[in-house]
C-alpha cells in the first residue's frame, strides 16, 4: 500500500529540508512505498525555493504551490486533491511530528486493517516540548470540551498528525473547512 504524506508549508524555509529528509529516511529505511507531497501555502520566504531544490535530492518528493486560497486547511485540501497513495498522512512542516511515529502509524493501519490511526500528544508516556503554556492550556480546555460535547474518548482532536485510508478521505468529500 502506497503512503502519501501531505505537508502544508507556510514560511518554513528553515525547517522544510530537515522535515522532508527525516520523513524520507524513515520511510525508505522501513521499505514503505510512498510519496511526499509538500504544498507551499503562499509563503513569502524561501520555502518554495527550498522545496524545489529538495526535489532533486529526494526522489519521492513532489512540491506544489497551493492554488487555492491561503490557509492550513486549504493547503491540506490542495494536497489531498493530488495524492496517488492508498493511505494518506498529514504532517507538519516544522518537524514537530515524528518520522518514527509515521512509520508506526503506517504499520498499525496496515496490520490492524483500521481505516484511520490517530496519535495523541497527551497520553501516558508522551512528551510535549516547546509548546507555549497559554496554547497548551487552551488546547486542553478545547479538547476536554469536545470530548464531553460529543461523548468521545479521544483526547487530542486538534492534533493534525493523523493517517487515513484513501477511501475515508473520499467518503467525507467535499471538504469545506478552510482550517
Amino acid at each position: 500500500m502506497k503512503l502519501s504524506v501531505v505537508i502544508p508549508a507556510f514560511n518554513e524555509a528553515d525547517s522544510i529540508a530537515g522535515t522532508v529528509r527525516s520523513i524520507y529516511a524513515a520511510l525508505k529505511s522501513a521499505g514503505i512505498s510512498h510519496e511526499i507531497v509538500v504544498i507551499d501555502d503562499h509563503s513569502s520566504d524561501a520555502t518554495w525555493k527550498n522545496i524545489h531544490v529538495l526535489e532533486s535530492e529526494v526522489r519521492t518528493l513532489r512540491g506544489e504551490r497551493n492554488r487555492l486560497s491561503r490557509g492550513y486547511g486549504m493547503a491540506v485540501r490542495a494536497g489531498l486533491e493530488i495524492i496517488s497513495g492508498n493511505v494518506v498522512c498529514v504532517m507538519m512542516a516544522d518537524g514537530s511530528d515524528s518520522a518514527r511515529d509515521l512509520v508506526a502509524y503506517y504499520r498499525q493501519l496496515v496490520c490492524s486493517g483500521a481505516d484511520c490511526v490517530f496519535g495523541s500528544r497527551f497520553i501516558d508516556g508522551s512528551r510535549v516540548s516547546g509548546y507555549p503554556v497559554h496554547k497548551l492550556i487552551m488546547n486542553r480546555l478545547l479538547n476536554t470540551l469536545i470530548r464531553y460535547l460529543f461523548g468521545i474518548r479521544y483526547n487530542d482532536t486538534t492534533n493534525a498528525f493523523k493517517m487515513f485510508r484513501r477511501e475515508v478521505i473520499e467518503g467525507v468529500q467535499p471538504l469545506l473547512s478552510r482550517h
